[in-house]
């Protein structure tokens, strides 16, 4: 066969373990079979697709542990979210309490708490004056002539001449006009 360039030869139609192929290296030529080739590109890839199993092999685990790790948190979650808390006053100066007891996957914690001294007295503000409560009943007034004197009635409807009585001794031809007015004053005008 004449010289001819490796673009010039005609191309095979499939490459089988006993084709021969040219092959360069080093500027020497020589001749492979299609079974070296088969076997150099199984041990090229050999390396990198062990490695992608392994990334696989990697990220299905990493999954599952993810899995695993979401439904764990998911359990803490709810038993925190499903937690049940009591708490029972202690007498004073006791030493305060803590105990947890779990029935059904619910967790309760017990809370034992004493109360604190006695704080000081609060100061408030002085609150505003109220309004002014309603007139009281006006009692009844009568004055009555007895001998030269008078005597004035200040309790309500007494008929007892010597309890809750005002005298007034007077001496004079005429006898005076005794009032009492709006405010309880006693107004005596002379006539």
């Amino acid at each position: 066969m004449a010289d001819k360039t490796i673009g010039q030869l005609p191309q095979i139609s499939q490459v089988t373990d006993s084709s021969l192929l040219p092959v360069e290296d080093t500027g020497t030529a020589y001749h492979s079979s299609g079974a070296q080739w088969k076997q150099f590109v199984r041990d090229s890839v050999a390396g990198d697709v062990a490695a992608a199993t392994a990334a696989a092999e990697d990220a299905v685990d990493a999954a599952a542990s993810a899995s695993q790790d979401a439904t764990a948190a998911e359990r803490s979650r709810q038993a925190i979210e499903d937690m049940g808390i009591t708490s029972q006053v202690l007498s004073a100066g006791s030493v305060p309490t803590l105990s947890r007891t779990e029935s059904g996957g619910v967790v309760t914690l017990h809370f034992g708490l004493a109360p604190g001294p006695q704080g000081p007295a609060g100061v408030g503000l002085q609150g505003p004056q109220g309004p002014q409560g309603p007139k009281g009943d006006t009692g009844t007034a009568v004055a009555v002539e007895t001998t030269g004197m008078y005597y004035f009635s200040v309790d309500n409807d007494s008929s007892s001449p010597t309890f809750g009585h005002l005298f007034l001794t007077y001496t004079g031809s005429q006898a005076p006009n005794f009032t009492i007015n709006a405010q309880g004053h006693l107004i005596w005008t002379v006539s």
